[in-house]
Order: C-alpha cells, then structure tokens, then sequence
C-alpha cells in the first residue's frame, strides 16, 4: 500500500511541475496572446504569425490565412464558439488552408483547452492545436530602430485599420475608419488606403524607416477635423520617414513623437 501511495504521489508531482491550468481560469489566459508552434505533433512554422487571442469574457480574436473573430464559452473543459466572423481573402498555402478550415470548424464543435506552463494546448478528436504565450514581440536589437525587422513581405497582402492615436482609441466621426494595406507589385511596396480621402503610393525602407514621398490622392475637402488633423499628420510623416513596428495583427507607425497603432482587418 505504501508503494502505491508513493506511485500517485510521484504522478501527482509531475503533473503540478507542468503547471497544468484550465484555460477558462482568466488567470491563466484571458488578456494574452498564443502563437501556433504545433499541430499534430509536428512543428509549425509560418511566415506570419498564426495566433489566437482571449479578450474579456472569452472573446477570441486570431488569425490564420484570414482573421477571425468570435464570442466563445468554455464549459467543463471545452471551450466553443458557434459565431465566428472571419475575412474571406484566399489562402494560397494550402497546407494553411486546411489547418484554418479545420480549426474554425472545431472552434464552432467545441475544443478540449489545457494550459501547461506557457502553452496552450487545444484538442478535438485527433485533431491537436499547441500555441505558446507569445504577448510582447521580440525586442528589436540593440542600436537598431524596431522596423529593421520589418520587411515588404511580411506586409504584402495585409490591410490595417486605424485603432489609437498616441495612445488614446481613434474613431472618425464622419466616414469610415483610416486604413493603410500593402502589395509588393514587382518587388515594390505599394501603399493603399483612405482617410478623408483615397490615397496610392510607392513606398521605400531606407535607414530603418519606411517613406512614401509621392502619393496620389483624391482631394475631397474633410469636414471630421479630428481625421483632417490625422491625414495631414500620416501623409507628412510618411514624406519624413516613419519607424515601422509589426508584432502579430498589430502594426505601429512611429515619427515625430507621434504614434499611429493600427490593427489589421
């Protein structure tokens, strides 16, 4: 008996050593950031992050090809989402692909959700998801500005809506939210977007900065002086030289003291 004892014991300190949590304890999950490292087994690696986020209340925010968005509960170790909002681009990995269709359909099913340590691990019949806690970015190294990690690829075929400016949340009172979206037309970086106005422009890295000097643009007067004062801003400091950072959805837009934080549609 006593040999017994010791047995469960030994197990019962293994599994307290792999910090196994529930993934609906808000503690553990809620207000962070997980980055697919595995599926199935197999190492997952990725131009762009794939990842899932848990907001208040289990609110999933994520992206795989596209990005997604969902309420979700989690009941007695299953976590679910039967409304999930997702973008519709084509996913030209196909490979991508078919982890996005089968992840979003076992979200709307319902996934088993385990945390051990800094991974999250999420399961539906054979299928297995294993994300690791990837809240901050990497630290840009030393001496260098943060968009001397960014390149015209990891931005091609991206779209980011205005989100905060200098830090306080930015909604346009008139017309819809500012966005910028990316392509790389014969190995160039192209600038779309609009504000007051649609705009178009070639844009350049050079020393650790991104510049578009020469946008064309429609000339519509903008009567919401809080999107006047911010398309005048982007389209000045843009001429200047703007430091770029991308961590995840988010990309950040940095000159003069001013910052421009965008998340991606």
């Amino acid at each position: 008996m006593r040999h017994i004892f010791l047995a469960v014991l030994a197990v019962a300190v293994m599994v307290v050593g792999l910090g196994v949590a529930p993934a609906a304890d808000p503690d553990t999950v809620i207000g962070h950031r997980y980055a697919l490292t595995r599926v199935d087994g197999e190492a997952f690696a990725s131009e762009r992050e794939v990842f899932i986020e848990f907001g208040e209340n289990y609110f999933i925010t994520g992206r795989i090809c596209n990005v997604f968005r969902a309420p979700a509960a989690y009941r007695n170790g299953i976590l679910k989402s039967e409304a999930i909002a997702s973008t519709r681009m084509l996913c030209p990995d196909q490979g991508l692909s078919q982890i996005e269709t089968g992840f979003l359909q076992a979200l709307q099913d319902g996934v088993s959700a385990v945390r051990y340590g800094d991974r999250l691990q999420l399961r539906r019949d054979a299928a297995v998801w294993e994300f690791t806690l990837a809240d901050e970015a990497a630290p840009a190294p030393a001496g260098s500005s943060a968009s001397t990690a960014v390149e015209p690829r990891q931005l091609s075929g991206r779209s980011f809506e205005l989100a905060r400016v200098d830090g306080e949340a930015f909604a346009a009172e008139m017309g819809r939210q500012p966005f910028v979206a990316f392509s790389t037309p014969d190995n160039g970086l192209r600038l779309n977007g609009s504000a007051c106005n649609s705009f178009t422009g070639m844009g350049e890295f050079r020393d650790g900065k991104l510049f578009m000097e020469n946008a064309a643009a429609t000339m519509m007067m903008c009567v919401d002086p809080k999107l006047s004062s911010y398309e005048r801003d982007f389209f000045r400091l843009l001429r200047e030289g703007v430091e770029v950072g991308l961590a995840g959805d988010t990309l950040t837009l940095k000159a003069d003291g001013r910052t421009f934080e965008y998340r991606e549609k």
